[in-house]
């Protein structure tokens, strides 16, 4: 109870991950049998070519399944945990998040090939754009200095690396926020400077857009349609509510 809710995220995670590294915890059991069963499924729908909108829905259930089964299990040896929405969300995000690392090559692979074609028009758009002028994206002047800035823009850049890397989706939505927040403080402090003060103007969306249109045309991210539907697909409901519905809305208009 004394927790934030941020923190009780982090050790619920981090208490699953060291649960899947140990041999004999039971609980490793369930999950690597429910990921083998959704690698075989996996496998035997590319070769034959199924319906993917089919295999997705599939893959939601049973992965849902076992997280019901495993909070019936959780809740048995910690009776004190509070009976709420939010603790049985966290808690089956947690456990879905580590199934998808297990399966994750297998299963965007047929992002990847459902996209192939939104993600090459993409690649060949923002390279045509990349020695676009700022007021050409509508950002606005006094944000220009902010941009020439390389050293903010490489740490950006890595961000973005990261994000491709990651085959967790809590993960992925670390690393976009992280890219979101570095553009937005480095908007933020630089206005502090420009205006002498400790409370410069909010950063609104009609500023934040071009910025983030901006550092997108130089990451130039592989597979960007496909990684913005994965994330869609696998993301809970209320959870998009919150920031990282924000955070996919964001990547999707600027896209």
């Amino acid at each position: 109870p004394n927790l934030s809710e941020k923190t009780l995220e982090e050790k619920i995670y981090n208490h699953l991950e060291q649960i899947v590294k140990r041999d004999k915890h039971p609980w490793k059991k369930s999950i690597l049998m429910v990921s083998n069963r959704l690698k075989l499924y996996l496998q035997t729908n590319l070769e034959q070519s199924g319906n993917d909108s089919t295999i997705i829905k599939q893959l939601r259930s049973d992965i849902s399944q076992c997280a019901t089964t495993l909070e019936v299990s959780l809740r048995l040896s910690f009776p004190e945990l509070p009976n709420d929405n939010f603790i049985t969300q966290l808690f089956h995000s947690a456990i879905q998040d580590i199934i998808l690392e297990q399966i994750y090559p297998l299963l965007f692979a047929i992002y990847k090939d459902n996209y192939r074609i939104k993600d090459r028009n993409f690649n060949l758009k923002a390279t045509e754009l990349k020695g676009v002028s700022f007021d050409a994206l509508g950002i606005d002047e006094k944000f220009w200095p902010v941009l020439k800035d390389n050293e903010d823009l490489v740490e950006v850049l890595i961000q973005w690396k990261y994000f491709v890397e990651s085959t967790s989706l809590r993960k992925k939505f670390i690393y976009l926020s992280s890219v979101t927040d570095s553009i937005c403080k480095s908007a933020v402090n630089y206005l502090k400077k420009k205006l002498k003060t400790y409370r410069p103007p909010a950063l609104g969306a009609d500023d934040f857009l071009p910025l983030f249109c901006y550092v997108l045309i130089q990451a130039n991210v592989e597979s960007l349609y496909s990684e913005l539907n994965f994330m869609s697909d696998f993301s809970e409901g209320e959870t998009l509510l919150g920031k990282n519905g924000y955070l996919l809305v964001s990547l999707q208009t600027a896209i």
